[in-house]
């Protein structure tokens, strides 16, 4: 049991560290999109930076109920705000995938007013292993259904009426 919370401590620490600063995610050499409030193959990506799995995202809000933005639920609510499970079929926008320009520049800037100055980039598939790491460690931490005890053959079976 122990060494199960401190895999996923682990597993924390490596979320924090690939995604703390991140801008933009490569999905190959010339691929890209950029971690702007968005959910790409399972993974939701804030506008601060950083990443949880698209499970995860929340639904931060104002006091009239007004939507503000998405966030992952580990991420603290700022003063004025609450958050709560997205409802009714909401959900985080599908990122953008983009091409590399000509100039060899990626424009990962729109829409960053949650601040963050997210410069950085991660590889795609950095993340990718630290997301099916986490979804194997859930699956083990699952409790296990327990099957009906078996009768064996031979056993009597009383009926009360």
């Amino acid at each position: 049991m122990h060494s199960l919370a401190l895999f996923m401590l682990a597993l924390t620490g490596v979320n924090a560290m690939i995604g703390a600063q991140v801008s933009h995610i490569w999905i190959d050499k010339e691929t890209y999109f950029c971690a702007d409030s968005c959910v790409y193959q399972g993974a939701f990506f804030p506008q601060k930076g950083g990443w949880c799995p698209a499970s995860e995202a929340m639904v931060q809000y104002t006091s009239d109920h007004h939507v503000t933005f998405w966030k992952c639920a580990d991420s603290p609510v700022p003063r004025g705000a609450a958050q709560r499970a997205p409802q009714d079929g909401e959900k985080p926008y599908q990122c953008d995938v983009g091409k590399l320009e000509a100039d060899g520049r990626t424009y990962c800037s729109s829409y960053k007013s949650g601040g963050g100055g997210n410069q950085g980039s991660v590889q795609w598939s950095e993340i990718q292993t630290v997301l099916e790491s986490q979804e194997q460690s859930r699956a083990a931490a699952a409790p296990k259904k327990a099957s009906p005890p078996r009768v064996a053959a031979e056993e009597d079976r009383w009926v009360w009426s």
